[in-house]
């Protein structure tokens, strides 16, 4: 996996079958582009294991139950 250093873009590579290749050709193997498919997401925003619920809410679910609350006021 890799992430871009904007932390917006994230990339999988999803291996076929590299559970069975040998270690010692496991370099050659990754790097060999017909052995992957690679998929790739951009998020508006990536949160890291030390967010807090405040922060996760903030940036969210806030607009959305703000939004919410406009309409009904």
């Amino acid at each position: 996996m890799k992430v871009s250093l904007d932390n917006r873009r994230v990339s999988v590579y999803e291996y076929y079958n590299i559970d069975t290749v040998d270690p010692v050709q496991l370099t050659e193997y990754a790097e060999t582009t017909n052995n992957y498919t690679l998929h790739a997401f951009t998020f508006d925003h990536v949160f890291d294991q030390d967010s807090t619920q405040v922060q996760v809410y903030e940036t969210t679910a806030k607009p959305a139950v703000m939004s919410v609350l406009q309409v009904i006021i």
